[in-house]
């Protein structure tokens, strides 16, 4: 039994999106609320102390310690994260997705907002580096978005920790020629905060909406750019003219949802994009997207590598000459 989401305002077009089918029983996103203090995490580098207090800002700390710790909940009150832990695709680390970050910021925001002045307020993370990383990461992303603090003055408050941090990194195999740091990824906050990109409110960023469309069942769709720039997993083509393909693992339930071209044609139409870039191999006739009047143009290139310079100069005359928004996939979604 299929159904159809309501009407709702993707953030930061004013564009009402709807007729997208979706199968309630596999769509819906888990709140943020569970305890990052139960997770289980495959191994990372660990640092040697055993224990890290630090302070972040006001009220506020990381706390970072072995499984079998006991942190007394008398002094401290949790902030409770849904998952801390990176899932890779191969060898990359990345942040918590923006979605995410934004509800962590909020609910940061209500516990100060209503706690006692004398409750300290913490986030508890194992000693594993990139539980630690991503935690700093989510602290530091509330000092930028809701203190305000430039993203220098945040990495000078974490300096004392530094050295059990992690860079980010691609899903590009072998040795990483570029590393992402925590101070790129706040710098980008900050930019985005100037540009009103993550604005709260009615009007502002829906949290819900993007962790919708950023579901792998509903297309693995991002905004990059608002108005002008969208990444999606790319399409594949379905026998007997249906939306959508579930394949199952190994355990007999669904591990990942094949869409066709006619499930994003109808979405991009009203997101207003124009042009669907195809970076990977043909996997689909364009013809779905055709009939939204949505061009398909090909510039593939080699998958996990940078894009030569002639397909980024193709690329960039084609967006800036496109009167209208421009999406982007590759096979995955990741290269």
């Amino acid at each position: 039994m299929q159904k159809q989401i309501g009407v709702k305002e993707f953030p930061g077009i004013g564009i009402e999106v709807s007729s997208l089918f979706i199968q309630p029983d596999l769509l819906h996103c888990q709140d943020s609320v569970k305890n990052a203090r139960r997770l289980k995490r495959p191994p990372s580098s660990k640092n040697q102390l055993g224990y890290i207090h630090q302070k972040a800002f006001d009220r506020f700390f990381l706390i970072a310690s072995n499984a079998d710790s006991i942190i007394s909940t008398k002094q401290y009150s949790f902030v409770d994260v849904e998952d801390i832990h990176y899932d890779n695709f191969c060898d990359d680390f990345g942040p918590i997705d923006l979605g995410s970050t934004l509800c962590f910021v909020d609910k940061v925001h209500h516990m100060l907002a209503t706690l006692h002045r004398a409750q300290s307020i913490a986030l508890h993370v194992t000693l594993e580096s990139q539980e630690i990383t991503n935690a700093v990461y989510l602290i530091g992303a509330y000092m930028v978005l809701q203190l305000g603090l430039q993203p220098c003055e945040v990495s000078r408050r974490f300096k004392p920790v530094s050295k059990h941090l992690d860079s980010f990194r691609d899903v590009s195999p072998g040795q990483q020629n570029f590393h992402l740091h925590l101070r790129d990824c706040w710098a980008g906050l900050w930019h985005a905060s100037q540009l009103g990109w993550v604005k709260r409110g009615p009007d502002g960023f829906d949290t819900a909406e993007y962790a919708h469309y950023a579901h792998p069942l509903n297309g693995d769709l991002h905004e990059v750019v608002p108005g002008k720039f969208f990444a999606f997993r790319g399409p594949t083509t379905i026998p007997d003219g249906r939306l959508w393909e579930d394949v199952a693992g190994a355990d007999g339930c669904p591990s990942r949802r094949n869409l066709s071209p006619s499930y994003y044609a109808e979405l991009l139409r009203r997101l207003g994009v124009r042009a669907v870039v195809r970076l990977n191999a043909p996997e689909y006739p364009p013809d779905g997207l055709h009939a939204s009047d949505i061009a398909v143009v090909d510039m593939p290139f080699a998958d996990c590598t940078a894009p030569p310079p002639a397909v980024v100069a193709r690329f960039l005359m084609l967006a800036e000459a496109l009167p209208g928004a421009l999406a982007v996939h590759c096979k995955a979604g990741l290269g």
